[in-house]
């Protein structure tokens, strides 16, 4: 979709739930989701009437199974090019559901040109943390350049662990520091004024 699409020139429902719409991406939060198969239904619709959706599946694992947790850093907004206040944290369970310590975890970005561990010797698109004696892992995440809800997209997912999370962080245009002539310029202008200045005593 070109050109930039917000907030009252486009409507998007997942599952028949209004999304946020901002710069060409949408975000919903608590859809409702059960154990097994789950169906995302998005619907769209521009200011003209033009319709469109689809659907994605995706399955749900229960318990009894060594898994993935999202335990922190999910839904959060910052400057574009700023760190998040909170880091991604992922918890690893084994079959039992003890925490599993010492196992890596991949963060990945997956959309965006968001840079994980900022600051640090390895920051880049693709990181790996091992879990702590908790089986908790973390990284932090700074938001790309370009402004949107849910528009920076990081996964995090471990071998041998069923499922995989994914973190949507939403990045906000920075305030204007200048403004632009794109038409004429100021010594032209002051040209004008004396001509017209001139024709008003003439």
């Amino acid at each position: 979709m070109r050109g930039t699409v917000s907030e009252g020139q486009a409507n998007v429902t997942v599952n028949g739930k209004p999304a946020a719409v901002s710069n060409r991406s949408y975000q919903v939060d608590n859809i409702e989701l059960i154990e097994g198969t789950n169906t995302l239904t998005v619907q769209g619709a521009d200011q003209v009437g033009k319709r469109d959706h689809g659907a994605q599946h995706g399955d749900l694992q229960g318990a009894g199974c060594k898994h993935i947790e999202l335990t922190a850093g999910q839904g959060q907004r910052a400057k574009i090019r700023a760190t998040l206040g909170q880091s991604l944290k992922v918890k690893l369970l084994d079959e039992l559901g003890n925490p599993a310590a010492n196992k890596p975890v991949v963060f990945r970005v997956t959309e965006g040109d968001g840079v994980l561990a900022p600051g640090q010797s390895d920051a880049s698109q693709a990181v790996i943390r091992s879990t702590d004696g908790s089986g908790f892992a973390t990284t932090s995440l700074q938001v790309g350049s370009r402004a949107g809800n849910g528009n920076n997209h990081v996964t995090a997912k471990a071998v041998g662990f069923d499922g995989q999370i994914e973190f949507l962080a939403s990045a906000d245009p920075n305030p204007g520091n200048k403004v632009s002539v794109t038409r004429g310029t100021t010594s032209e202008a002051r040209r004008a004024s004396r001509c017209r200045c001139r024709s008003w005593w003439w």
